[in-house]
């Protein structure tokens, strides 16, 4: 197989687990949603967010930079790859039993939310170690065992669904599916792992680009997903349960722009500027296509198969699915530059402009809240990926004129070569 048809392999394995993903989450809401009520629902969408939040965090000390720099020139040996790897395994863990104490302990502080908190917080180490290893194997190109790992995920969950009758059930099947997921595919690491627990190097090593894109994926969910805390806040957790569904229902869009930007970034960090701007025009124009068409298909399933799924939350949900796929399309142009001052590692300026645009995005928020409830918000979220559209293109051209962007090296030629031809060729 040729580096070009290999690395087209790859993009689709890694989109394909990213669905797969994306298809448990969904599930997972609309079981909560179809055995509980809509408090339930609610109290489930805000401890989903908290794990989200660490699972991103995550993803941005260690996930990220291990897809970025995994395939240094120090790092190409067996040895040095291996040890690396393990030590961002060594990373994932310890932060997963941080927070999973954390989890606990505000279970045990607040009995409303313990059904939800205290299940997720056990686990949580073996979740975020899961999503560690998907990455490993992304870095590796080895796609297909994450595919697989997330696949018998689903499967479990799907499987216990006849069992499930409360929120305390629910979540125990959700993250239970997870952690047994990461003891079938990843028990290597997991060992390997645990023995790199509470070390700091890794840390030290990447607080440059671990820090910033931590800081930065903050700011971005105090602009994006933390909008169900404010609208539990300031309406009702029934509200934020029924926006969350909402969310829930754009998971092809999601999908596309997660699974692309875990396939394009280690290869678009050796391209050219002028190939970065071509990914980045492919990216966004595939990812209207997909808006356009999910659009549709929420526009033609029947009611009652809607209801069927996620009970008497759709409707609502639906009207605020088709509102948010409205921003889809400045906001694929958005994460398009993101990943073009990635790739040239421009941290700082991605993590500034993101934290600048939290007021406009907060205020675009409430402001519509406060007009029309979870539809309002919806609205709300269209104005402000308008505007923040606008402020990202002037940062990325400013970066790119000010940082020229570093090429291959003797070793890299033939994946820069390749990543050209892809880009010509076509996402």
């Amino acid at each position: 197989m040729s580096k070009l048809s290999a690395l087209r392999s790859h993009k689709l394995l890694v989109t394909l687990d990213h669905g797969l993903a994306s298809i448990s989450n969904a599930v997972a809401t609309a079981l909560v949603a179809r055995s509980t009520d809509a408090d339930s629902l609610g109290i489930f969408s805000i401890v989903f967010l908290a794990y989200w939040l660490c699972l991103g965090l995550t993803r941005a000390y260690v996930q990220e930079p291990l897809l970025l720099f995994s395939s240094a020139p120090q790092q190409k040996s067996t040895g040095h790859h291996s040890e690396y790897h393990e030590r961002a395994a060594g990373a994932a863990l310890t932060l997963g039993l941080a927070f999973g104490a954390l989890f606990v302990i505000a279970g045990l502080l607040i009995p409303r939310f313990a059904p939800a908190l205290i299940p997720t917080g056990a686990l949580l180490p073996l979740l975020l170690l899961q999503d560690l290893g998907r990455y490993d194997r992304f870095a590796r190109s080895r796609a297909g065992g994450a595919v697989a790992s997330d696949a018998l995920w689903l499967v479990l969950l799907l499987a216990s669904a006849p069992f499930i009758d409360s929120l305390w059930v629910a979540t125990w099947c959700w993250a239970g599916a997870g952690a047994i997921s990461t003891l079938a595919f990843g028990p290597g690491l997991l060992l390997r792992g645990a023995r790199q627990v509470g070390r700091v190097s890794w840390y030290r090593e990447h607080a440059p680009s671990g820090g910033f894109l931590s800081l930065e994926f903050l700011s971005l969910q105090a602009i994006g997903q933390t909008s169900l805390w404010i609208i539990a806040g300031i309406g009702s957790l029934a509200t934020a349960g029924v926006y969350r569904t909402g969310q829930v229902l754009l998971a092809p869009v999601r999908l596309l722009t997660s699974s692309l930007t875990v396939a394009l970034l280690p290869e678009l960090s050796r391209a050219r500027p002028d190939v970065l701007r071509a990914q980045a025009l492919r990216y966004t124009a595939l990812s209207v296509a997909v808006a356009v068409a999910c659009a549709a298909s929420l526009l033609l399933v029947p009611d009652s198969v809607g209801e069927a799924a996620f009970g008497q939350v759709w409707a609502d949900a639906k009207q605020i699915a088709l509102i948010l796929l409205i921003s889809s399309a400045p906001a694929s142009f958005t994460q398009s530059r993101v990943l073009i001052l990635k790739s040239i590692r421009s941290f700082k300026s991605s993590f500034a402009t993101r934290l600048a645009l939290v007021p406009v995005a907060i205020g675009c928020l409430v402001a519509g809240l406060l007009l029309a409830g979870g539809v309002g918000a919806a609205a709300g979220a269209v104005v402000y990926e308008t505007v923040a559209a606008f402020v990202w293109a002037r940062v990325t051209s400013r970066a790119l004129e000010r940082a020229p962007h570093a090429f291959a090296e003797e070793g890299d030629v033939t994946s820069s070569a390749v990543s050209a031809a892809s880009a010509e060729e076509g996402l």
